[in-house]
């Protein structure tokens, strides 16, 4: 059938004009026009601007930059952009822009408002792992090396370590009065305190434990702090006719000697007693970051100090901000020099005048916080030496046009330096210098004497004087601060340094002795810096480790110095550390002063222990539930914490019941055994226990405790006896942890927070007992522990999967009732009103409701802590609070604290454990390795 025509002419009914007026047929559809338009601008899909486009045209960048979407829809798409909670990003500065040295300055000091940088940040910052630490941002490990890297240049070359994050804090005034104060904060048990006539002289550095002076011994303890006195003597001494250095003529034989009782009886005293006490002197005390406020707040305390009113203009009492700024050369300028560009944010500690120190005024004393003015840099090797000798060049004799502080007053004190660091330079090694001797010295630039690539320092083909000239060994002008601040203001720049050198007569060459240079033909002369070098000893222990490792030397300059010199180090060999390098040196004496972590009966460790703690949880609950470990199985108490408190009093005599469920009371507060005599009593008679070959007598003596005779005359005695207390004394107690050493005896790994366990008398019967005496035992294993929280999981898990999916369904229904409550199409409406509101039980409750189940599950996976001793199948008697491969020592080796109680249980098992040996167990492991322990006493 055909299909009907419309046009008359073609067969249809109807006539079509001749003419068509397209403006009558415009105008009459305009309103329909107007309509399709707005529809398409304005659609009332629920859908985003950019999705309008075909997909050939979509970028995913459109979601940030509205200006790669077309003009007429950049509009919308820039309203649900805000709408959305995402304001468009600004655009970045060129990076031209950005590197000029202004704009540097300001991001430098932006990005250092939190953390406070060293003035090696940024040479660290492009080779290390930098983290946030202690208020500063530090190195922590090197991004092109290994441990064992790190290991070999502590033991066999250089390995160097900024660790002018330590806190310099000056005591002056006389010396009595220092000596009191300090009294009351050190404690005699402890060891040597300031007054030891060891370190009075100032010519080697201390070591103390501080503590709080409210509290009684042995609670309350600080952290140790190093020291150093100034030397008395000296130019522009106020003491009355001392000799540089008193009894200086009898250290000529301390080059190679050890420390002993002869070199402290060799210095002799020169002034009575009473003008030794009215004396003014001066003391540094270096602390670390951790409890640096907790000291100062107890020497204002001790002390009674009132602090002064700022004089730096802005009248606040506070320490100055810990950020660089700019020179007023460069606020005056708005381009800066090519002199001064590069060095007016090359260090944060140009900032602070001695007029800028925070000070403390007490009765006859002054306390200066000397925080971020002085720079430390720590030289570890036996190759320590060799660099120094290269990288350091002692002045030359004194001419016009030297500093102010340089003047003929010093210039004697400076040749016999001078002398004796030449005489010095022959010896191989650090460890061959007299243990902590200070040695002060005048040096030139550093950039002056750099070679033209890296190369490696070696010892000296030369034999060593037996008479070594020591006169002036410890003064410098570095105590001055006026002094400092000359020194630090008057370092050139970088560029200055390279226009010295393009204008030398062989461009580039500059020897750090050459004055005839052609700056110096200009009256442009190196600046000189005063430093002090600290000898560090390192293994006195042939047995277990070479002799001397770990052994070095302490650099410390004035502030603004600390790049120059770091840069002529490493030029020399000398390999860069970070934090993580002082856990590999694996000597407890060598790494613990720079290392983490600190005593746990500390407020400093305790803050630092929660810390770890909280982050070890969260990276454990970032897991998903079929990768943790189900430490509740393993046995382990606490796999994130060290949980003293709890061992303590459950190893005491009396204490608490762990089955009924209450947590035990904080009544018995836990200390670390400090006292060296007692410390070394205890190795001792540990150490004749391990030796001893019989076991019968010595064992029933032993567990009856009563003293018997061993094998050569010996008498063994049990630990009261050993300690010469009752057991009941206030020094000793069950609530004591006595720090110790761990090390596997054979396979076996020893990791943070491990247990260290008593053994069981089956765990060493028969066939096995036989063998474990050869050290070839494997250890038992942990059995499986019953968990009764896992159904609880499994229910709380299921609740909650049910409840997302019940809110979901709501969200869903909620979402489509409100688009069909919406206006018809057709309709012109807002956007805001078009756009259907969300339902209340939104983002917000089930963000609630997932913290709530969060949290359930975090105490179902990890529930408190009420039991420590007996935890798992074996005793705990504590714990390792660090441990590793030891490179030194070649073996897996752990220190921790063990609570005294449980050392005495263990000396009781000598009847059928000949070599007291102990079990340590990893969080995360089953397996028991034996382990030998011994007492650690430095």
């Amino acid at each position: 059938m055909d299909r009907p025509q419309f046009d008359i002419l073609l067969g249809g009914g109807e006539e079509l004009p001749q003419d068509f007026s397209l403006m009558e047929f415009a105008s009459a559809r305009a309103q329909e026009i107007i309509s399709i338009g707005e529809a398409l601008q304005e659609p009332r899909r629920t859908g985003l601007v950019f999705q309008r486009l075909p997909r050939h045209m979509r970028r995913r960048i459109m979601s940030h930059n509205t200006k790669r979407m077309p003009r007429q829809l950049r509009e919308a798409h820039q309203r649900q952009m805000e709408k959305g909670g995402l304001p468009p990003k600004s655009k970045r500065p060129s990076r031209k822009y950005r590197r000029r040295p202004s704009n540097l300055l300001e991001a430098y000091n932006r990005r250092q408002k939190e953390n406070v940088w060293l003035e090696t940040h940024i040479w660290h910052a492009k080779r290390f792992h930098m983290i946030k630490k202690w208020g500063y941002k530090l190195p922590h490990f090197p991004n092109d090396k290994s441990s064992r890297a790190c290991y070999r240049g502590a033991a066999n070359h250089c390995l160097l370590q900024d660790i002018s994050y330590y806190v310099c804090i000056e005591l002056a005034g006389s010396f009595e009065s220092i000596i009191n104060g300090l009294r009351m904060v050190t404690r005699p048990e402890c060891g040597l305190t300031f007054r030891a006539k060891l370190w009075c002289k100032g010519d080697r550095e201390g070591s103390v434990m501080l503590f709080h002076s409210d509290s009684k011994y042995p609670h309350g303890a600080i952290g140790r702090v190093n020291f150093v006195w100034k030397p008395l003597g000296g130019p522009g001494s106020e003491a009355r006719s001392e000799a540089p250095v008193k009894g200086e003529e009898d250290m000529s034989d301390d080059i190679g000697s050890s420390e002993d009782s002869g070199e402290v009886e060799s210095f002799k005293k020169v002034d009575s007693e009473d003008s030794d006490a009215n004396q003014q002197r001066k003391l540094w005390l270096w602390v670390h970051p951790s409890y640096y406020g907790e000291i100062k707040e107890e020497l204002v305390k001790v002390f009674k100090f009132q602090q002064c009113p700022a004089v730096n203009g802005e009248g606040s009492q506070e320490e100055p901000p810990h950020k660089r700024q700019k020179s007023d050369k460069s606020k005056s300028d708005s381009k800066e020099s090519p002199e001064t560009g590069g060095e007016s944010y090359g260090s944060s500690h140009q900032r602070i005048g001695c007029d800028q120190i925070v000070q403390f005024f007490g009765s006859n004393i002054t306390m200066s916080l000397l925080k971020d003015t002085l720079v430390r840099l720590r030289l570890t090797g036996p190759l320590s030496h060799a660099v120094l000798r290269e990288a350091l060049a002692p002045v030359p004799p004194m001419r016009d046009g030297d500093p102010p502080w340089w003047g003929s007053q010093w210039e004697d004190v400076f040749e016999h330096q001078k002398q004796l660091w030449e005489e010095l330079s022959a010896i191989t090694s650090p460890a061959n210098v007299s243990p902590h001797m200070v040695l002060g010295l005048a040096i030139l630039d550093p950039r002056g004497n750099l070679p033209q690539k890296r190369t490696k320092a070696v010892d000296l083909e030369t034999i060593i004087k037996n008479e070594v000239c020591t006169r002036g060994l410890p003064l410098s002008p570095i105590w001055d601060p006026q002094t400092r601040d000359i020194v630090t203001s008057s370092k050139p720049s970088d560029a200055q340094v390279n226009r010295r050198r393009s204008e030398n007569l062989v461009p580039g060459l500059t020897e750090a002795g050459d004055v005839t240079s052609a700056s110096s033909e200009n009256g442009d002369l190196s600046p000189r810096l005063p430093i002090l070098l600290i000898q560090r000893p390192g293994s006195r222990d042939p047995i277990r480790k070479r002799l001397g490792y770990g052994s070095g030397w302490d650099l410390i300059a004035p502030g603004g110095w600390g790049k120059p010199l770091w840069i002529a180090m490493v030029m020399r060999g000398a390999r860069a550390a970070g934090l993580r390098e002082a856990e590999v040196l694996g000597d407890a004496a060598v790494s613990r002063e720079c290392n983490w972590p600190a005593p746990p009966d500390t407020r400093a460790g305790q803050v630092e222990m929660s810390v770890l703690e909280l982050e070890a949880k969260e990276k454990y609950f970032r897991l998903p539930p079929s990768k943790r470990p189900n430490y509740i199985r393993l046995g382990i108490s606490s796999p994130f914490s060290f949980p003293w408190s709890i061992l303590c009093q459950e190893w005491s005599p009396s204490p608490v019941d762990a089955t009924s469920g209450m947590q035990p009371s904080s009544s018995c507060s836990f200390y670390v055994l400090r006292s060296p005599h007692k410390l070394e009593k205890m190795s001792k008679a540990l150490h004749d226990l391990q030796r001893d070959k019989s076991s019968g007598d010595l064992s029933r003596a032993v567990q009856s405790h009563q003293p018997s005779v061993m094998a050569g005359g010996k008498s063994s005695l049990s630990l009261n006896e050993i300690l010469g207390t009752n057991g009941d004394s206030e020094d000793v107690s069950g609530c004591c942890l006595v720090p110790v050493k761990v090390t596997i005896c054979e396979k076996g790994t020893v990791a943070k927070h491990a247990l260290i366990c008593l053994p069981l008398e089956e765990d060493f019967s028969g066939e096995e007992g036989n063998r474990s005496q050869g050290l070839k035992f494997k250890g038992p294993v942990e059995p499986n522990n019953p968990d009764p929280y896992r159904e609880e999981r499994a229910k709380a898990r299921k609740e909650h999967k049910e409840e997302l999916r019940k809110l979901r369904r709501k969200r869903v229904k909620m979402r489509k009732e409100a688009d069909e409550e919406a206006s018809p199409l057709g309709m012109v409406v807002e956007e805001s009103e078009a756009t259907p509101k969300r339902p209340p039980m939104g983002p917000k409750v089930t963000e609630e409701m997932c913290a709530h189940y969060r949290k359930r599950m975090e105490e179902l996976f990890l529930p408190a802590v009420f039991n420590a001793r007996n935890s798992c199948s074996r005793e705990v008697a504590g714990y390792v609070v660090s441990g590793g491969f030891s490179f030194s020592e070649a073996r897996e080796m752990g220190y921790g604290y063990v609570a005294l109680p449980a050392m005495d249980c263990l000396i009781k098992t000598k009847g059928w454990n000949k070599k007291l040996l102990v079990f340590v167990r990893n969080t995360s492991s089953t397996h028991y390795f034996p382990a030998s322990i011994e007492i650690v006493t430095n």
